[in-house]
Order: C-alpha cells, then sequence, then structure tokens
C-alpha cells in the first residue's frame, strides 16, 4: 500500500511539472508574437482621408511619393487635397490626395473647383486667356470663377468668359499692354507706355457721345475707340483709364465741363472728360489735340472745370 501511494505521489509530480513548462512555453510564445507583431507602415484611408505610416506612426508635414504619385501630409497627418500653400508656392491635388503634375500646363477639376496647372502642380492666378481660346479669371488660391461677375464680364459653369463687348475689351487691353510693356518695367513705367500709346494714336474725331446713364457705358466706349480708332475726349479717357486698370491702378473717368464753345452752351462751358488716377490728373485728348498739354500726373486739371461725374472704370460707383 505505502509503494502505491508513492507511485500515485510520483506521477502527480510529473504531472506537475509537464503543466508549468507547456504554460510556460505558451507564456513565452506569447510575449514573442507581441514583440514581433509588424505595425503599420504604408499609405491607408481611414475615415476617408490618406494617412502614411511609418512604424505605426503617422507623418505630418512631409512630401512622400508612393507609386509614382506625390502626396503632401499635413499638420494634421492627412494627405492634403484642393489647393494649398506649401513652401511659399501654391500646388493643387486631387481628391485623393495625389498631386496634378503632367507633361504641360492644362486645366484640371477637382471636386467643384477648376485650376489651370503647370506641369509641376502650380496653379495660375489672375486673367488667362488660354490655349482653348477662352478667356477665364483664378483668384488668390487659382480657382476659376463660375457663375459670376467680375468687373463687367460674366462667366458661365465652366469657368469661361461669356463672348461679348466687355470679354473684347479684356482681351484688346491684354493684347495691348502686352505689346507696349514687359516684365522689366515698374508700373509707372508701364503707365507712360499706356498713355504714349494712346495720345499718339490717330484717333478720328467722332461726334459720338455716350449715354451716361447707360450701364457700362465707360467701358463699351472704351471698346468702342480702341477697336474702331475713333473717338473724342470721352473715348480718349475711357481707352486711357482701361490700359490703366489693365496695369493695376484704379482710374476714374471724369465727366465735366471747361472753358469752350463746342457745345454752343451760353455760360462758355463745353463737355469734357478726363481721368484721375490716385489723386492726380491726366488728359490725353487735350494732350493728343494740343489744346491743354502736359496734364499727366497733375495735382491740378491747369483749368477752371465743372466736375459732373466721377466713374470708378472697375466698380463703375460714381455712375
Amino acid at each position: 500500500m505505502k509503494r502505491l501511494k508513492v507511485f500515485f505521489m510520483a506521477v502527480v509530480m510529473i504531472l506537475a511539472v509537464q503543466i508549468v513548462s507547456v504554460s510556460v512555453t505558451c507564456d513565452a510564445q506569447a510575449a514573442t508574437t507581441t514583440t514581433t507583431a509588424k505595425k503599420k507602415t504604408g499609405l491607408y484611408k481611414e475615415a476617408g482621408r490618406y494617412y502614411y505610416y511609418v512604424n505605426g506612426k503617422k507623418i505630418k508635414t512631409q512630401w512622400k511619393t508612393i507609386n509614382g504619385k506625390r502626396y503632401y501630409f499635413g499638420s494634421k497627418y492627412h494627405a492634403v487635397t484642393y489647393h494649398n500653400k506649401i513652401g511659399g508656392k501654391l500646388y493643387v491635388f486631387d481628391t485623393a490626395g495625389r498631386l496634378l503634375t503632367g507633361s504641360g500646363s492644362r486645366i484640371v477639376r477637382v471636386g467643384q473647383y477648376s485650376y489651370y496647372v503647370n506641369k509641376y502642380g502650380n496653379p495660375s492666378r489672375g486673367w488667362l486667356c488660354l490655349p482653348d481660346k477662352n478667356l477665364y479669371y483664378a483668384d488668390s488660391w487659382g480657382r476659376f470663377y463660375k457663375n459670376r461677375t467680375l468687373e463687367g464680364i460674366s462667366f458661365n459653369s465652366k469657368g469661361q468668359a461669356v463672348k461679348n463687348d466687355m470679354r473684347s475689351l479684356k482681351l484688346e487691353c491684354m493684347g495691348v499692354v502686352k505689346n507696349i510693356t514687359n516684365s522689366k518695367m515698374s508700373q509707372s513705367q508701364k503707365l507712360r507706355a499706356c498713355w504714349n500709346y494712346v495720345v499718339s494714336r490717330t484717333y478720328y474725331s467722332s461726334a459720338y457721345y455716350p449715354n451716361l446713364n447707360q450701364n457700362n457705358w465707360w467701358r463699351a466706349t472704351a471698346r468702342r475707340t480702341l477697336a474702331t480708332g475713333r473717338g473724342n475726349c470721352y473715348g480718349y479717357a475711357c481707352a486711357f483709364a482701361a490700359l490703366a486698370r489693365e496695369i493695376g491702378y484704379d482710374p476714374y473717368v471724369i465727366c465735366g465741363r471747361v472753358p469752350g464753345s463746342r457745345d454752343g452752351a451760353g455760360d462758355g462751358y463745353t463737355r469734357h472728360s478726363w481721368v484721375i488716377i490716385n489723386g492726380l490728373h491726366y488728359d490725353p485728348e487735350g494732350q493728343a489735340k494740343g489744346w491743354h498739354t502736359g496734364v499727366y500726373g497733375s495735382y491740378g486739371y491747369g483749368m477752371d472745370n465743372q466736375i459732373q461725374k466721377k466713374v470708378n472704370f472697375r466698380t463703375g460707383s460714381g455712375n
């Protein structure tokens, strides 16, 4: 009986050792598995946005090339989309965060926005006359204006300027300024070039007087004079104001009266038009015709005058 008890005790001890051994082995395996589990690395889409992980951590404020596509992961870790300024430059990305590069410049659409980007993904801004022969305007982020009006020019749902006299005037001014100025000239030098262009042109005298109560008469008059080469003082003033606006000034067209007999008025005054920019006077018709010269950037008009209207060429205020 004593031997039987010893035998059973030996069996129990052996089983206990085996259980402990198995337990230790499992614990060791579990620890090894936890230690060697792979951490996230690569591009992952989470809640509609794209993130890039390196050893389980999201990267931020970094460029990354993935499968030949460039991404930028911003300060909030996700890949940026649409228009973004990075390192002082503007870039355009699609809705998946890929930089919109290409072999050349092109129009791209991202969501509701359209842009004109170069091969590096940088958008153009301002007025754009593109190879498709359409006129566009892109804001400070490079987004095309759509279904809205700017300086008398209306844009459709594609961002294209509606073809009318206002569009024609803009294209005319862009073409003239391109031909008579260059990038090395200061703004004031460009203004002098515009002045010389207007006063040296042979604008044949015209008895046409604009209807000053009509909307956009100042733009229509500028277009008529630049396109036909005909005009009176209103034509000269509006043409010069249009070119001044094209190079970044904010001119006013003055509708007034000066001493003269052309209108046959009993008070000895006649209708006349000139331009004011930053408080300074410019009279292109007086210069061209030789009856009132030297009024270029003058603090005063230099002659008795009556101002009836002062119309901002850009906004139309004062009309």
